[in-house]
């Protein structure tokens, strides 16, 4: 199945648009609920603590029987990132007087572990009284969905309960294709925002066109390089390459490597060692390469790997920057 969202709505803001205005009644009526007339909120803050604002639920409307309804939007399979998300949401929103009494998370794909757990938990909350129930749907593109000649409207995506047929399976050609793996496209946004704070001077990393499992960023041109961070799930690494075109760097970084590393700190020379920082020569580009040991499936070492890549960005930038000096 074709990540569908993605293709139709490009990206997770829009499609929360597109649920705003077209699938609110639609929502009204899977939770026996009736939300009032302009309380619809989007990316509400969860106003609580010392906190750094990020927080925020795609949309929140209040129900004429009291309370709260969020709404959580999720591209691809279902995760544990957005599974924490609901109840944090929930105990952040709501208060005393308005409690969160439903959770709706909308995705494209169901992990069975988490198909099992939302039923679990909402079994549970019954049995104890408690007001509260999390409604996992699943979002799919109807054939006038499909035809991107055809305007959005309410028969544009299906929303539905979750059926066998939606479960993730590990181990299918969906699941290993690098190209075309959830893991993927989860991760890759959250790693070009931190990047995209690290290179505040260099153009927006995108996504590489002809291959979707890598990040390009381009520099305003001040320098002369551009950096390439290609993913490698079957081989289980993260790689960022500064990428220099110009002949002048190719023949001068080949010829004076050695040169270069020598005259680095203590540091620098451990980075280099650590994440096997090396020059490759190409035909179109001399690189300064190096790896973060990644397994891209292990969602919870994902920091980890941000935090390590972010690293190794910042590390070729200061040993690019001395050849530039040279």
């Amino acid at each position: 199945m074709k990540r569908q969202l993605s293709w139709r709505f490009n990206n997770e803001e829009r499609f929360s648009d597109y649920i705003e205005k077209y699938q609110l009644d639609r929502i009204s009526a899977i939770v026996g609920k009736t939300f009032l007339n302009n309380t619809s909120i989007r990316e509400k803050k969860a106003d609580f603590g010392d906190h750094d604002g990020t927080l925020r639920v795609d949309i929140c409307v209040e129900a004429k029987e009291g309370g709260f309804i969020i709404i959580e939007n999720q591209y691809n399979k279902t995760n544990h990132d957005h599974f924490g998300k609901l109840f944090t949401y929930a105990t952040m929103l709501g208060s005393e007087d308005k409690a969160v009494t439903d959770a709706v998370w909308i995705v494209e794909r169901v992990r069975e572990e988490h198909f099992n757990a939302v039923n679990s938990i909402n079994d549970l909350l019954k049995k104890k009284g408690i007001d509260f129930r999390i409604w996992l749907l699943v979002a799919s593109l109807t054939e006038n969905g499909l035809d991107l000649n055809c305007e959005e409207n309410e028969d544009t995506v299906e929303l539905r309960f979750p059926a066998k047929s939606d479960f993730f399976v590990r181990g299918t050609k969906e699941y290993d294709d690098p190209e075309h793996k959830a893991e993927l496209d989860e991760f890759m946004p959250m790693l070009m925002n931190y990047v995209s704070d690290e290179l505040v001077e260099w153009k927006s990393p995108s996504r590489a066109p002809s291959t979707p499992h890598c990040i390009g960023v381009r520099s305003n041109r001040t320098v002369s390089y551009d950096f390439n961070i290609p993913f490698r799930v079957k081989e289980k690494r993260i790689k960022v390459e500064a990428r220099f075109n110009d002949e002048f760097y190719k023949n001068w970084i080949e010829n004076n490597w050695e040169v270069l590393t020598g005259q680095l700190n203590e540091e620098l020379l451990g980075y280099i060692e650590q994440y096997s920082i090396k020059y490759e020569i190409t035909k179109s580009y001399v690189k300064i390469a190096g790896i973060v040991k990644a397994d891209i499936t292990n969602e919870a070492k994902w920091s980890s790997y941000i935090e390590q890549t972010v690293d190794l960005v910042r590390v070729i930038s200061v040993i690019c920057g001395k050849v530039e000096r040279f």
